[in-house]
C-alpha cells in the first residue's frame, strides 16, 4: 500500500492507495496509458464528494482532526456468452479528535 497526496479544493489530503494486480481471463491486456490518469481524476473526484460535507459537518467544531475511512470492492465473472455476474460493496467511516481544554 502506497499513500499518495492530492489535493482538493486547495488543500492536501493523502489516500491511501494499493496496488492490484490486473488480471483478465480473456487473454487481452490493458494497453490504455490514459485509463491511469482517467481513474486517479475519478478518484480524485469521487474523494472531493465525500470529504467536503464531512469537512463542512467539522467546520467550527473545534476538532482538532478528523479522517474518513472509504472502502469500495468491485468484484466480477463471466462464464458463457451472456452470462455474467458481478457484485459490489463500500463502507465510509467518519473519525474526529479534540483535544481537552487545559
Amino acid at each position: 500500500m502506497a499513500v499518495k497526496p492530492i489535493t482538493i479544493n486547495g488543500k492536501e489530503i493523502f489516500v491511501e492507495v494499493a496496488d492490484l494486480p490486473q488480471e483478465r481471463a480473456d487473454g487481452f491486456e490493458y494497453t490504455s496509458q490514459d485509463a491511469d490518469q482517467d481513474m486517479g481524476d475519478r478518484i480524485r473526484d469521487l474523494v472531493g464528494v465525500l470529504t467536503m460535507p464531512v469537512q463542512a459537518a467539522f467546520e467550527g467544531s473545534g476538532a482538532q482532526e478528523w479522517a474518513i475511512e472509504v472502502s469500495l470492492g468491485f468484484n466480477g465473472e463471466t462464464g458463457l456468452p451472456f452470462v455474467a455476474k458481478a457484485q459490489t460493496n463500500a463502507s465510509v467511516k467518519v473519525s474526529a479528535k479534540w483535544k481537552k481544554g487545559a
